[in-house]
Order: structure tokens, then sequence, then C-alpha cells
């Protein structure tokens, strides 16, 4: 039986053609929100500043001391690309994520619920100050700091770009 060549091709072009589709649109200096159900929205240093800001308090990554960091909630960033309600998450929500990307490649995921204060008491911020101050290099410009985890495991420096997916 004779199979030909188009099986082999879209095995090796369907993944590189889906990889593709999801690739982080990143754009200097900002943070991207992109993928299922969102509008892609840029968010730079000014249109951060101008969005309701969180200050939390958290152990440095190094263990020495606590910083206060200052940001945006991950949240209000996905409502305002149109991901999730402002008011209530839907049945629907509680199959989402969001994958925090960092410019090293880097990456991690957060559940839509743990964005939720409803959930969680703590809730993690993009944050773009620490202690009154811009982020360090290495660091910046942006970080999701997730304040009440013992372990900074699902901190992100040098974020790039979140990408919400759903889980079918």
């Amino acid at each position: 039986m004779k199979r030909g060549w188009w099986p082999l091709a879209a095995a090796l072009l369907v993944p590189a053609a889906l990889e593709a589709q999801q690739a982080c649109p990143a754009v200097p200096g900002a943070v991207v929100v992109y993928g299922e159900g969102t509008r892609t929205t840029t968010f730079d240093a000014a249109a951060l500043a101008a969005l309701p800001r969180r200050s939390v308090t958290a152990p440095n990554p190094d263990g020495d001391g606590t910083s206060v960091f200052d940001g945006v909630a991950l949240k209000e960033l996905l409502v305002r690309a149109g991901a999730i309600d402002a008011e209530r998450l839907t049945s629907r929500d509680y199959r989402r994520y969001v994958e925090i990307r960092a410019a090293d490649g880097y990456r991690v995921i957060y559940a839509v619920p743990e964005l939720e204060p409803d959930f969680r008491p703590a809730v993690p911020i993009l944050a773009d100050l620490q202690n009154d101050a811009p982020l360090p290099d290495g660091v910046g410009p942006f970080e999701v700091v997730m304040p009440d985890e013992k372990r900074h495991g699902r901190w992100v420096r040098q974020v790039t770009c979140l990408r919400v997916g759903f889980v079918e």
C-alpha cells in the first residue's frame, strides 16, 4: 500500500504551525496579553501606570528581608484584554490558564481562579516597582510577584507576554 508523503509532512508542519500561532508577540518595554478568547493587548509602562495599582509586601528572592512591590493585578490585565469578566468568573474560566513568559524563555502557569481575590487572599501582580524604585536590571522592567508563596518558582522576571489558554 502506497501512503505518500503527506502524513509525514502533516506530522512535521502542524506542530510548527501551532507553535508559531502561540508564539509570544513580544514588544520591547511592554507586556503583551494574547491567546484564546482574548484581544491582543499591549501594556507599556504608561498604560500600566494608568491602571489600578496594588502594593504587596513579600520576602526578597535572595531571602534577605522583605520588599514592597507595586504593580497591577494580573486579573486586571486579563479584564482589560477581554479575557475574563471583571465581576465574576464563569464556568469556562475554571478551565482557563495564563502562561507567563519571560525574555529568557522561562514560563510558568497560573490557573485563572488563582488570580481572583475570592479564592486566595494574595493575588499575583505584575510589578514594575520595588521599594518605590524601578526593578533592577536583570529583573525588570516587569516581574510577576506572588506574595504568599514560600518558594519563588512562579515569580517571573523580565516578563514579556501573558498567554491565555483553555484546557479542553
